[in-house]
């Protein structure tokens, strides 16, 4: 009887093993796949900079903007019948997008106005200080305290923080 019952549990245990390996597996996998769509994303976000200088050399930053959004607008135009939503959400997400998008277009012009008296590696460079600075910005702005263990910030914020100022204070002193 009691080997009848070893046996089971083994054959549990080993079901149990192997269901671990697989999900452990699974998860390394689907890591794996989300890493290198990160890649791809950032490798497809730094080519921009280097393709928009050239074609700042063609046409003004303003009417390459005006391109830009006008693009993505009718994108939006041609999926917005697709979505279902209600008149009233639909509505307030407009405003809402319409103001975004605002602030957003005058980033996006300020940064492609740049590229035309700086390089594509400064404008990407000084782009990208947006992951180091938000923190700061929302302390500023909306009084959030930086906390350091809940968005770990003592392992991803702190470290770069310190030489990205020190690049911008000596680019600055040319």
């Amino acid at each position: 009887m009691f080997s009848f019952l070893v046996r089971q549990v083994d054959s549990h245990s080993q079901a149990l093993r192997q269901e671990y390996k697989y999900r452990r597996n699974c998860k390394i996998a689907v890591r794996a796949k989300a890493d290198l769509y990160l890649l791809l994303v950032a490798l497809i976000w730094g080519a921009t900079f280097p393709l928009v200088k050239i074609a700042l050399t063609y046409i003004s930053p303003f009417a390459f903007n005006a391109i830009r959004f006008s693009i993505s607008t009718l994108a939006f135009l041609i999926l917005l019948p697709t979505m279902k939503v209600s008149k009233e959400k639909l509505k307030n997400s407009m405003i809402t997008g319409i103001k975004i998008g605002f602030v957003v277009f005058l980033g996006y012009s300020l940064q492609t106005l740049g590229m035309v008296y700086s390089s594509a590696t400064n404008a990407g460079y000084i782009t990208s200080l947006y992951v180091v600075l938000t923190p700061v910005v929302a302390k500023i702005f909306y009084k959030n305290p930086i906390k350091l263990k809940e968005n770990i910030l003592d392992q991803i914020y702190l470290p770069p923080f310190l030489p990205n100022m020190l690049v911008i204070l000596l680019l600055s002193v040319r």
